[in-house]
């Protein structure tokens, strides 16, 4: 809404919840804000009451479709509907959880099917059972004969939708579909809206976006209806208002009300000598990671008279190293100007000599593609991707697709130069990173240099150490697992 046109507004002290009967009606939300409260209780009571470790939310359809009949690898990802490395990786999560084994493919002796384990025959009949708790929950919520006619309708949905090649429960339905569903739902809202030329948006921009009506809407108001603190509705408001999608305004309910803040924080940071800017208001990670130390170490001894390519800048302190570092150019793309904005800073304090053309905001897809077309090569390029991202132009996924990204950087790194991979999954083990980083290398053009280590100080010790990883990080000593590898090209 312009703020030529106040008078638009409707001043009213409850005036955010107009917007909840479009919110409320909206069929689509519901399904996924159920599914989610289905698989919270789930894992839950699984982990909680009936002991099973070592359990995630990917594991259920995976150790469903093996329930109901053992099948080979191939299989799986083609019902999935993922690569076979992104099955593979599943697979051996589930089977170093104890809940998946190999037996011999009897219509194939040379390949193996999957089948459960005694410990996956308990999980799933624990979750059978917790899953007919919650569902008799629900009928006992909604009453009379509604329910089992929204899980006959659920039923038909998923079918017709072909979600599942055969959908379990089709005689009765059932409840444990819904995941499924909210699934398939919110990545078409992901594809529709990144296809109206909305890149930036985020899943979790629903919280707000869905709520503001033309009146606007309270961020406590907000909170206190998704039943999440004011500091996180705060952060993904902030984010919204960086992509042009919010402003504030004075509440005209109370011309009283004041923002209060401390006194101003730190502007910048120094270690090893390089002052790098911070804006601890920016994010919640102080905008600074603490946990790559060790790598800015690494550009600054390595990178003398070299040309750089930070992808994934963010603020740019692996940049900023590099140029303490003596790099010849520091080519540095985030998808957010704001960020790139104190990686300029962190220049400026140092006196470097980076000038505007070494700063690119855009999607890091299309400026590689740009990049590969104008024949550009780097002695160096640095890979530091966030857990999971999705724009028009690609997707990011560490977990599940570990490589990729690796493979579109590699042609711009000219021989024997370096590509720097962080992979910050806390639920990908670094066994099956270090895995999947060797099957690269088999072709005898890239090699593994080095595994830079987190700082103690970061991964904490013995005594300060409140609970392990999700996944182990052997041999990486934290999630945040950083590979140096030298890239050979052909001829």
């Amino acid at each position: 809404m312009s703020r030529r046109h106040p008078q638009t507004r409707v001043a009213s002290a409850d005036g955010e919840l107009l917007a909840w009967p479009r919110y409320r009606d909206n069929l689509a939300r519901h399904l996924i804000g159920v599914a989610r409260d289905l698989q919270l209780r789930l894992m839950s009571h699984l982990v909680t009451a009936c002991d099973h470790r070592d359990l995630r939310p990917s594991f259920a359809l995976l150790i469903g479709l093996v329930a109901s009949a053992p099948r080979p690898l191939t299989q799986l990802a083609r019902e999935l509907a993922i690569s076979p490395q992104a099955a593979s990786q599943l697979v051996g999560l589930a089977e170093r959880a104890g809940y998946l084994g190999r037996e011999p493919n009897p219509a194939d002796r040379r390949s193996a099917w999957l089948v459960l384990t005694p410990a996956g025959e308990r999980l799933v009949r624990d979750g059978v059972a917790s899953l007919r708790a919650i569902e008799a929950d629900h009928a006992r919520r909604v009453g009379g004969d509604d329910y089992p006619r929204f899980l006959a309708a659920l039923t038909k949905l998923v079918a017709s939708l072909e979600l599942l090649p055969r959908p379990r429960g089709a005689e009765t339905g059932s409840a444990g579909l819904l995941p499924i569903l909210a699934a398939h739902v919110e990545q078409d809202l992901m594809r529709t809206t990144g296809q109206r030329g909305h890149a930036g948006l985020k899943l979790s921009h629903g919280q707000i976006l869905t709520l503001i009506g033309r009146s606007g809407a309270r961020l406590h108001r907000l909170a206190e209806l998704h039943g999440v603190s004011r500091q996180a509705i705060s952060a993904t408001a902030r984010d919204l208002e960086d992509l042009g999608y919010l402003q504030r305004e004075a509440d005209p309910a109370d011309r009283r009300g004041r923002l209060i803040f401390g006194s101003a924080p730190a502007d910048r940071i120094c270690e090893g000598g390089v002052w790098y800017a911070l804006d601890l208001r920016l994010n919640q990670d102080a905008s600074f990671y603490l946990d790559t130390r060790a790598l800015r170490q690494w550009l600054r001894e390595n990178l003398r008279g070299k040309t750089v390519l930070n992808t994934f800048a963010y603020t740019g302190s692996l940049g900023a190293a590099a140029w303490a570092g003596g790099a010849a150019r520091v080519l540095q793309t985030d998808l957010n100007p704001r960020f790139l904005a104190l990686a300029r800073q962190s220049c400026q304090l140092n006196g470097f000599a980076a000038s505007d053309r070494d700063f690119a905001a855009g999607d890091f897809f299309r400026q590689v593609g740009a990049l590969r077309r104008a024949g550009a090569r780097f002695d160096c390029a640095i890979l530091d991707p966030p857990f999971f991202s999705v724009t028009t132009a690609g997707r990011v996924d560490l977990l599940s697709e570990s490589t990729r990204l690796i493979n579109k950087l590699r042609p711009l790194i000219a021989d024997n130069g370096w590509l720097i991979a962080i992979n910050n999954a806390v639920f990908l083990p670094g066994a099956d990173y270090l895995n999947a980083l060797q099957a690269l290398c088999a072709d005898g053009y890239l090699q593994i240099e080095a595994l830079l280590p987190v700082p103690p100080d970061v991964t904490g010790t013995p005594q300060t150490r409140c609970a392990a990883p999700p996944a182990d990080p052997a041999p990486f000593n934290h999630p945040t697992k950083i590979a140096v590898l030298r890239v050979k090209k052909k001829g």
